[in-house]
């Protein structure tokens, strides 16, 4: 194809022309222009300025490979450098590229290069033009998205899906079926080579889907043997699709492998059978078991010690285990027709903390509660049951009646009330106590000052003999009444055990002295046979005490319960480094049956509420705690024995009467106490060793003359109005230190006070009632601690 010499030139075209041919390519939507032979761009529409951001006048004359239009890559200057050659040979060239735009985004595009003919066919220009496929492009990859999610969707499909025409050739089918039978498309569905050894599932197909070209959908299933072995089976079904004319186009085919449902089924109903088999067997087995739990249940309930009654929803009795029918035998009951009777018709009643009758009925319906209960026989309460009651209820928790556990409490509650009297009883002991140290002060107050004023008459050279042995008479007597106090004192004084070096016989005496009158009113006589020089002990002389006073009160109650006898011996005497005490009674003894349990705790043979069967009980663990035996014997023709033998040290001097040696002799002394006569026997007594005296009538009033005096020995009485002798005590300490040691503490009423302060400090106690000799024992026992001077006193002879 030849060009012109000159080619386009707008130089020489008409306006008119130019004009024209301007405002129609202004007027096109695409981007277009015109470029002369020569490849230089000589006209561009508003379309195609607009989309790069240009001006013509920009852009007229540029080389059109460098235009904005095809300037965006080397590879665009190429492709267009291509597409005007061509298009200069008289071809018209076209390319999908892109360009630049205006806001430097490259946008997809599809251009073409045209030629320009004159009349004689020569090529005078170009015509570029470019049209903008942004939407198309994105039309394209959204119908691309849609197809692959379609693929997608068929592929993941479990059955084998195709499209078919009329004819059945497949056109296109999932990846399930390209994977069971290799390139599908194109080959027809009744052709497939597993069709071959099965002509009636071909057949049928075929039948299937000419029915799907008249518009019948139908489906089928068909067994097809894959191996000798093994048979597949599908289910098959062929659908028409229609246009949008109603006529029918393409079929749809769709086949699913059940081989494996028909597989599972079979499978399913062998295990059936199988579980048939085996579930028969199990409920057999459940069956023995259920029947052998119900036997284990009864024998449970039926050999519960506690009594099991299981009520109806209207109150009446049901069931009751051999527990409860036994009380209720006891009560009178004729078991053969308790069956249906409320439980107050059978005598068993609530009651309230103190095992009374309560009026109220039991109620038909029950809440879980504990509450007491009395089974009652002509009138008498004939056992108590801590009873729990709570609903019985079926497995859709429905309550169908109640269960009454009915625990037997009647022993555990006599036993309870009798601990509760002993308890009221040591209750009572302990008030007892308080109260004899109380009284012990008072009464040793004087007692001493009587045994002072005794002892000075005695002494006294100018007093007749008669009157000597009346003031002997009157000191005697006063210290003996000291001594009773003194056992009072301990015999009420609860103390932790505490084991010292004890002469069994004072023990002995002590508990006489208290014990003695109580017996003579109860025409009891009381036959002393103490053993002289009897070894001491090791021993807690008020444990030992309770043992002596708990055989003594046995033996007086048998006797006087019984009428029989009227004697009890208390006997000591040291056999083979064993020291033994006898309590002996002619009452009417210990039958052989009972023999073996008067040890136990709470074993009594006395009526209800006269004893606790803990006296013999505590004796004998007391007696273990020492290391002893306690043992019964009988004695002919009746009576009773008690023998308590207790280890003795194997070698033990027997004490001797020396005189008392007054180690030492204070030169100065100061007496605190608020009895007068108290404050004179002392002042009298060491002014006669020689020592200097000053009184006081109160703490406050013996501080004041510490304060001023320095004193040898400070006697302080425990007891006194304002501050008394431990106030004393704690202020002297604080003030005189260096008395600490040389204060005694005189008291009349020993507690645990007296002997923390003994254990505390470890000061001296002179006890009330006093008389000369405790005097004089106490300066020596000083005497023994300051090592001073050391002289025999005898008493000055008057």
């Amino acid at each position: 194809m030849q060009t012109g010499n000159k080619g386009f030139d707008p130089d020489t075209c008409p306006p008119e022309i130019l004009k024209m041919i301007a405002r129609a390519f202004d007027q096109m939507d695409t981007m277009a222009g015109i470029v002369g032979t020569d490849q230089r761009l000589i006209f561009a529409n508003q379309s195609g300025l607009r989309h790069v951001g240009a001006k013509l006048e920009e852009v007229q004359g540029m080389l059109f490979p460098e235009t904005p239009w095809r300037n965006h890559s080397p590879e665009a200057r190429e492709i267009t450098r291509g597409m005007t050659a061509e298009a200069l040979n008289g071809k018209r060239a076209i390319v999908e590229d892109g360009f630049r735009d205006k806001e430097g985004q490259i946008l997809p595009a599809i251009f073409s290069v045209s030629p320009l003919f004159d009349t004689a066919g020569t090529v005078v220009g170009l015509v570029p033009e470019g049209k903008v496929i942004t939407d198309l492009k994105r039309l394209q990859a959204r119908l691309e998205k849609e197809r692959l999610k379609t693929q997608q969707w068929l592929d993941s499909m479990g059955t084998y899906v195709a499209l078919c025409d009329l004819e059945g050739k497949i056109l296109i089918c999932n990846r399930p079926l390209e994977q069971a039978v290799g390139d599908a498309v194109g080959s027809k569905i009744c052709d497939f080579p597993m069709l071959k050894s099965t002509p009636e599932a071909k057949d049928r197909i075929k039948h299937s889907i000419e029915k799907a070209v008249k518009g019948e959908k139908e489906t089928i299933e068909i067994r097809l043997a894959a191996d000798s072995e093994k048979q597949l089976a599908f289910i098959i079904s062929a659908s028409p699709i229609y246009d949008t004319h109603g006529e029918i186009t393409y079929l749809a085919v769709e086949a699913k492998d059940i081989s494996e449902q028909i597989r599972l089924q079979e499978l399913i109903l062998q295990k059936e059978k199988e579980y048939s088999t085996r579930l028969k067997k199990e409920v057999d087995e459940a069956t023995r078991a259920l029947r052998e739990t119900e036997l284990l249940n009864k024998n449970l309930v039926d050999s519960a010690p506690m009594g099991i009654i299981h009520l109806n929803q209207r109150g009446e009795l049901v069931f009751a285990n051999p527990a409860i029918k036994e009380k209720l035998a006891a009560a009178g009951f004729n078991l053969d027709q308790i069956e249906g009777k409320r439980l107050h018709d059978l005598n068993i009643f609530p009651a309230n903390k103190s095992w009374e009758r309560m009026r109220e009925l039991h109620r038909q319906g029950y809440e879980f509660r504990h509450e007491k209960m009395i089974l009652r026989s002509n009138g008498q309460d004939l056992f108590l049951f801590a009873a729990d009651t709570a609903p019985l209820r079926d497995y859709e928790n429905r309550i169908k009646g109640t269960i009454v556990i009915m625990s037997d409490v009647t022993e555990r509650t006599r036993l309870e009330a009798e601990l509760f009297q002993t308890r009221m009883q040591s209750e009572k002991l302990a008030s007892l106590g308080q109260l004899i140290s109380g009284v012990a002060h008072e009464i040793n107050n004087p007692l001493t000052a009587v045994i002072g004023c005794a002892e000075f008459l005695v002494e006294d050279c100018n007093l007749g003999e008669d009157d000597r042995e009346a003031a002997q008479i009157i000191a005697e007597e006063a210290r003996r009444s000291g001594r009773i106090v003194k056992s009072l004192l301990a015999f009420a004084r609860q103390s932790a055990p505490e084991k010292t070096r004890a002469d069994l016989n004072k023990i002995v005496e002590t508990v006489m002295n208290i014990s003695v009158y109580g017996l003579q009113i109860r025409n009891i006589g009381v036959i002393f046979q103490l053993s002289e020089n009897l070894p001491l002990g090791e021993m807690d002389a008020n444990q030992i005490q309770q043992v002596i006073v708990n055989l003594i009160n046995n033996s007086a109650d048998a006797i006087e319960e019984s009428g029989i006898g009227d004697r009890v011996i208390v006997r000591t005497y040291a056999e083979s480094n064993w020291l033994f005490l006898e309590v002996e009674d002619n009452g009417p003894g210990i039958p052989d049956d009972i023999k073996a349990k008067v040890f136990d705790p709470f074993f009594t043979t006395k009526d209800p509420g006269k004893g606790t069967g803990l006296g013999l009980s505590i004796s004998y663990g007391i007696v273990k705690e020492h290391g002893g035996e306690i043992q019964l014997e009988a004695v002919e023709p009746h009576g009773c024995r008690m023998v308590v033998g207790l280890p003795a040290p194997k070698s033990e001097e027997l004490p001797t009467t020396e005189p008392i040696i007054v180690r030492w002799i204070p030169g100065k002394t100061l007496v605190v106490d608020d009895e007068t006569n108290i404050r004179l026997t002392l002042s009298n007594c060491l002014r006669e060793l020689g020592s200097h005296v000053h009184t006081a009538a109160d703490g406050i009033s013996g501080l004041e003359k510490a304060r001023n005096e320095s004193y040898d020995l400070v006697l302080a009485d425990f007891k006194m109005p304002k501050m008394d002798g431990m106030k004393f005590y704690q202020a002297l300490l604080k003030e005189r230190p260096e008395l600490a040691e040389r204060f005694v503490l005189m008291t009349g009423a020993q507690g645990k006070d007296v002997e923390q302060f003994r254990e505390k400090t470890g000061n001296l106690i002179l006890a009330k009632p006093f008389g000369r000799k405790d005097i004089f024992r106490v300066l020596s026992l000083m005497g023994s601690r300051e090592g001073i001077r050391t002289h025999s006193w005898t008493g000055p002879g008057r």
